[in-house]
């Protein structure tokens, strides 16, 4: 048996999904969930990310309204750590930056369809993505925490936040060490992610608006576009509205910090 690589996974999920079918064309709705299907493929215009992409073992797999994204390097079994955690680091950067690109490329104008809202949770850690299996410690620790943030948020569970400081402190977040890889505006630091429970955790989330980075006034747009998705009356609804129209707001704070 081969051994489990070591890398990111995110688990995304589609809110307000259920009954889409019948509220929407479906056509259009198969046509938006293969664009997520294909996401990778809207990520590769800056340098940094061609060759991220390259180094990087991508998988992105679409089951009705759940999308997992998983990423990790193959050629540094054995290495020494510091490499081991620049490897885990890169594997990192290229699974927010393809969540981020998710998260916007379904509320964008431009890709047609209904406008989608996703939520989530970033893993770090050991997993087997053999084929069409997924399995391992760190895809069960994104699945565990995915679900349970009352707001369109994608968020680093406990075990990826504590992950994330040690890379940190390590020095393997920066490639070069002057140019750091997970840092705004691709993520929003020590936000208190609101939960069903009532309770809030300090933790990183990935900003919609730092998957390409885009203008205010292009990011304003996929904000209402968004917002938007949460119409019904719904107490439930309206509280999710508006805890993601508060983390919205300071993930455009970030664009411009």
């Amino acid at each position: 048996m081969a051994p489990m690589k070591d890398g990111a996974v995110v688990i995304l999920d589609v809110l307000g999904f259920k009954g889409i079918w019948r509220r929407r064309d479906p056509g259009d709705v198969i046509r938006k969930m293969h664009l997520l299907g294909k996401v990778g493929e809207a990520i590769r215009k800056n340098q940094l990310m061609r060759l991220s992409c390259k180094a990087v073992r991508r998988n992105v797999v679409v089951l009705s309204d759940t999308i997992v994204v998983t990423c990790h390097l193959d050629s540094v079994e054995g290495s020494p750590p510091d490499v081991v955690a620049r490897a885990r680091a890169l594997s990192v950067y290229v699974a927010c930056k393809t969540a981020a690109t998710a998260i916007s490329l379904v509320a964008s104008s431009e890709t047609g369809g209904p406008d989608m809202a996703l939520r989530g949770c970033v893993s770090i850690g050991e997993f087997d993505p053999d084929g069409t299996t997924i399995i391992g410690e760190a895809v069960d620790d994104a699945a565990e925490y995915e679900k349970l943030a009352q707001a369109a948020i994608v968020w680093f569970t406990p075990g990826a936040r504590t992950r994330y400081e040690s890379l940190r402190n390590s020095g393997a977040m920066a490639v070069p060490a002057s140019t750091p890889l997970l840092e705004k505006p691709l993520i929003v630091h020590d936000y208190a992610v609101p939960l069903k429970d009532g309770r809030s955790f300090l933790t990183l989330a990935i900003n919609p608006f730092g998957g390409p980075e885009r203008p205010r006034g292009e990011a304003e747009i996929i904000r209402d576009r968004i917002l938007a998705t949460f119409s019904a009356d719904a107490l439930d609804v309206q509280l999710k509205r508006q805890n993601t129209a508060q983390f919205l707001s300071c993930a455009l704070s970030d664009l411009e910090a």
